[in-house]
This record gives structure tokens, C-alpha cells and sequence, in this order.
């Protein structure tokens, strides 16, 4: 990773993101394939608010090579960026790809769910929700109904 880069990450961490944005957008201009740096860019954005101006940075991040943990937070960031603008059909597909690629990523899962309740697919989202929650929890009550949650997430139309 580029010194400016782990600059830009620092100064957003230590609450400056306007800084890291304006060390990025420098960094960026010299170097416009760098996808570490769209990633960095679009965490310092979002960390704004600025949804809709993270999507160009994520895409041209999930183009690159990311670490497998930047790579699922980008596609989580995407998806979740996505949602919050209203494109709930290309949110669902984003964080589907998420799931499919890091299927142990309960956060991707998370975020699927409110995207597939904007969808109306509620009983999906439901599924999935409850499905984490029972294999999560460490509260004794939902524990003693684990197999029953599990069973019935997957059947909530059922009777």
C-alpha cells in the first residue's frame, strides 16, 4: 500500500475525512487504477454521508485487486450505498454477489436483509435475519428455540 494511502486511512480514522479525501483525490489523479486508493476514497466519503459519491469509487475498487477483507467491505459499502440512494434492485444483487463470495459474512447477510425487505421480499429477509439471530445469540431463551427458529426460518409461510 502507498504511503499516501495509509496516510489518507489515518488521518479518516483519527476523524479528519476531509483531509484523507483531499490526500486521495491527488493521490488519485496520478494514479487512477489504484484500487486500495477508490476503496480509501469511497470510506472517506461515506464516513461524510455521501453515499451517492462512494458508488464510482467502490466500483472502480471491485475492479482492481482488494484484500479479501477490503473486497467484502466494498461490496458490502456498495450495496449498502446503493440502498440508502433507493436502487434497492441493484443493492440485492450487489450483496447477493457479497454472500455468494464470503458466505460467513454476517454483516453482507445483515444489509441483504433490509435490501430484500425493500424488494418485498420479506419472508427472505425475515429468514435470513432470524437465521443469524438464532445461530448468534447468546441469549439463553432464544438458545432453548434455536432448532425450532432454524426450521421455521426457511418455512415462515408454512403451516
Amino acid at each position: 500500500m502507498h504511503e499516501d494511502v495509509k496516510r489518507a486511512i489515518s488521518l479518516r480514522e483519527s476523524g479528519d475525512p476531509e483531509s484523507a479525501r483531499s490526500l486521495l483525490s491527488v493521490f488519485l489523479r496520478k494514479n487512477p487504477g489504484d484500487a486500495e486508493a477508490h476503496y480509501q476514497m469511497a470510506w472517506s466519503l461515506d464516513v461524510r454521508g455521501m453515499e451517492r459519491e462512494t458508488i464510482p469509487h467502490h466500483r472502480l475498487a471491485l475492479e482492481g485487486q482488494l484484500s479479501d477483507e477490503d473486497r467484502s467491505g466494498a461490496l458490502l459499502s456498495l450495496g449498502s450505498s446503493l440502498r440508502a440512494i433507493g436502487e434497492y434492485g441493484e443493492a440485492v444483487s450487489i450483496l447477493r454477489q457479497g454472500a455468494s463470495e464470503f458466505p460467513g459474512d454476517r454483516a453482507i447477510q445483515t444489509f441483504l436483509a433490509m435490501a430484500l425487505y425493500n424488494v418485498g421480499e420479506n419472508e427472505e429477509a425475515v429468514g435470513l435475519l432470524l437465521k443469524h439471530l438464532a445461530e448468534t445469540t447468546s441469549d439463553p431463551e432464544i438458545k432453548s428455540y434455536e432448532k425450532a427458529i432454524l426450521f421455521y426460518s426457511e418455512r415462515l409461510d408454512g403451516v
